[in-house]
């Protein structure tokens, strides 16, 4: 139920962000979202993008889209340019929908003028561990925010559990000398 309300909620507005901890169905929705987004705009460009190649092949991975790429990768963009010196102008870059995976390290310097660039688009953010920066970036637009506990509660994750093991040192304490190595 939640997650349905989740897709809907991601077309209700240009800018969206979902927040969870691992594990609380990101990917999930994310999934819905591309196969929702598909079926009404079957020609629609869709950008996936990571501010790091592993994260963006475990967003390919994850998603069944082949497409995904860090930010500059898309944009042919070496460390020296910015996105202004690529001619953001000329027209070549287009996209309907972009998906930021971990968007909470993505919406300072380059990569926000670039997502600023493509203000006619849909931009979804996902990350476990949001700031204000990112909240506010997405108008605060959360349209699934799964936290661990949620997760616990739903059975999608198990409690932590905290074990005490009893030793000397935990009963009566330790000390460490002066000049001791501790490995």
């Amino acid at each position: 139920q939640r997650q349905s309300e989740a897709v809907y909620m991601a077309f209700q507005s240009n800018l969206s962000i979902i927040t969870g901890s691992p594990g609380t169905g990101k990917t999930t929705v994310l999934k819905a979202i591309i196969e929702v987004f598909k079926s009404l705009k079957p020609d629609g460009k869709i950008m996936l993008a990571a501010p790091t190649g592993r994260a963006s092949r475990r967003m390919a991975e994850s998603t069944g889209q082949n497409n995904a790429k860090t930010l500059h990768s898309l944009l042919g963009l070496t460390g020296e340019e910015s996105f202004d010196d690529k001619n953001q102008d000329s027209g070549e870059l287009e996209a309907d929908l972009i998906i930021v995976d971990e968007c909470h390290r993505s919406i300072y310097g380059k990569w926000k003028a670039v997502l600023d660039y493509f203000k006619d688009a849909k931009i979804l953010g996902l990350t476990a561990t949001p700031i204000p920066e990112a909240y506010a970036y997405f108008n605060k637009n959360i349209v699934e925010e799964y936290t661990y506990d949620d997760s616990v509660v739903d059975g999608v994750n198990v409690p932590a559990r905290v074990y005490r093991i009893i030793t000397e040192a935990t009963v009566h304490g330790g000390t460490i000398k002066q000049g001791e190595t501790v490995t």
